[in-house]
């Protein structure tokens, strides 16, 4: 029993620390090799903490997330071109990034085409839409209008 409530006590710790590290600015990954842990430990952390704030205190829970999001759509801003052009990582980094957008606001596992208001007015559906159909039309090899006339 004494071992098993040392090692909760040392991960209640470590949660501190990552959400110290994380309000400050800290990556994941740096986080992580801070810590001496692994990423994904440090991201399974970063989630229990969210909701655990989420449960406890909404409005630090919502400045998390926030946060979380401005560095989602700064990743995703700096491949989504490249994506539409066909690159195939870029592509994949989108989607992940987009995986972790619906993550942190609870729609893991979800398909965004089964979720109330997926219609062409809804923002995100659009976008993923976009996405896809640009990297079929690079897959087919066809260029899409738009970068074929600039």
């Amino acid at each position: 029993m004494g071992l098993q409530n040392g090692k909760a006590i040392k991960a209640q710790e470590r949660r501190y620390q990552v959400l110290q590290l994380k309000k400050a600015g800290a990556s994941e990954r740096d986080i992580a090799q801070q810590l001496g842990v692994s990423h994904t430990q440090i991201n399974k952390d970063v989630h229990r903490l969210l909701g655990d704030m989420a449960k406890a205190n909404k409005p630090a829970a919502d400045n998390v997330r926030a946060l979380q999001n401005a560095r989602y759509d700064e990743m995703i801003q700096s491949r989504w071109v490249k994506a539409l052009q066909g690159d195939d990582d870029a592509f994949d980094l989108v989607l992940k990034t987009m995986t972790g957008i619906n993550s942190i606001w609870g729609l893991r596992g979800i398909d965004i085409k089964d979720l109330p208001g997926s219609s062409p007015d809804n923002p995100l559906y659009t976008s993923i839409m976009e996405l896809q159909q640009a990297r079929q039309t690079y897959v087919e090899g066809e260029q899409p209008k738009e970068l074929a006339s600039g």
